[in-house]
């Protein structure tokens, strides 16, 4: 699992810097792209939750 949402959001996110740690259900995830500035909280979440959303 930690693989998946690693891979989707190194994709999604070109130039990200991905690390994901967690078992079972819980997970974190500390993800910087500069796709991200800008954005408030709120709409960066949802721009990842839209790339893993089906996983989680």
């Amino acid at each position: 699992m930690i693989e998946d949402l690693k891979s989707r959001l190194e994709g999604a996110f070109a130039d990200a810097e991905v690390a994901v740690d967690g078992e079972g259900n819980r997970f974190e995830i500390h993800l910087v792209s500069a796709a991200f500035d800008g954005l408030t909280r709120v709409k960066r979440q949802q721009a990842v939750y839209a790339v893993i959303g089906d996983l989680i």
